[in-house]
């Protein structure tokens, strides 16, 4: 039996199935963004209509920016899985030296 083989295979399947939750969470994300955007939209148009209501642009004051939310979603998708890999393979590399 190749235990180096079926562990890597192992974290292979783990790293899998873990990255793609962060996708479907960030698929998620974008769709309720832009669920979020076609309400903006039309408070953007009943705005500009009819100014005394107020400034327009004042419509997308709570929009956030989507850079820093790829950033958190790229780390939580390749963090852990990163990290096991590399205990695993120090893992092995520790019980390699007990080896005769």
């Amino acid at each position: 039996m190749n235990w180096k083989r079926g562990l890597f295979r192992l974290w292979l399947l783990a790293a899998t199935l873990w990255v793609v939750l962060p996708v479907w969470l960030f698929y998620e994300t974008l769709e309720r963004r832009n669920l979020a955007a076609k309400g903006l939209d039309a408070c953007f148009a009943a705005r500009k209509a009819n100014p005394s209501v107020g400034n327009p642009f004042n419509c997308f004051d709570d929009l956030v920016p989507i850079g820093p939310q790829i950033a958190q979603y790229v780390a939580m998708a390749l963090g852990p899985p990163i990290t096991v890999f590399l205990l695993g393979y120090s893992l092995l590399w520790v019980l390699k030296g007990f080896r005769r």
